[in-house]
C-alpha cells in the first residue's frame, strides 16, 4: 500500500490548486474529488478495523451487495466533499492515511486470531484490503493520462 500511495503522490506532485480543482480529470471529477473519494473509503476501512478490534459486527455488504453500496457511497461522498476547500481535503487525505497505516501494521497475520471472527466468513479479509491499495492505481492512471493530455495541448 505504501508503494502505491507513493506512486499516487508522485503523480499529483507539483500540481497547483487550480490544476487540483479543474473538472473532468476522471469523468466529471477533479483531483480534489478523487482525493476526497480515496479518503472516504480509507476512513470507512479505518472504521471497520476499529469495529473489528472491538469485536463488533461489521456493516460490510455481503457478497453481491457491493455494487449498489459502492455507487451510493461514491455519490454521497462526491456531494459531501465537492465544496470543501482543497486544503482541508489534502490535510484529511494525509491524516486518514497515516491512521490507516498504523491500523494495518497492527493487524494479526494468524487467521485464527479472534479479530477476524467479525469479518464475512470469519477469515482475514486480505482480498478486501488489497482493493484499497489498488484504489491508488485505479485513480492514478486517469490522472496520469490527464497530465499527458495537458502536455499535448
Amino acid at each position: 500500500m505504501a508503494e502505491e500511495r507513493a506512486a499516487f503522490e508522485q503523480t499529483i506532485a507539483g500540481l497547483n490548486a487550480t490544476q487540483m480543482t479543474v473538472p473532468r480529470v476522471m469523468d466529471d471529477w477533479t483531483i480534489k474529488d478523487i482525493l476526497a473519494h480515496i479518503t472516504a473509503w480509507e476512513r470507512d476501512l479505518l472504521g471497520w478495523l476499529e469495529m473489528a478490534w472491538r469485536g463488533e459486527a461489521l456493516p460490510i455488504p455481503p457478497g453481491g451487495g457491493w455494487d449498489a453500496y459502492i455507487e451510493e457511497f461514491n455519490a454521497r461522498t462526491y456531494t459531501a466533499n465537492r465544496d470543501r476547500p482543497l486544503e482541508d481535503v489534502l490535510a484529511e487525505f494525509d491524516a486518514i492515511y497515516a491512521r490507516l497505516m498504523d491500523e494495518l501494521r497492527a493487524l494479526p497475520e494468524d487467521p485464527a486470531d479472534p479479530l477476524w471472527a467479525v469479518w464475512e466468513g470469519g477469515q482475514p479479509p486480505w482480498g478486501l484490503l488489497a482493493t484499497f491499495y489498488g484504489h491508488y492505481r485505479e485513480h492514478r492512471l486517469p490522472i496520469e493520462a490527464w497530465r499527458r493530455s495537458l502536455l499535448q495541448a
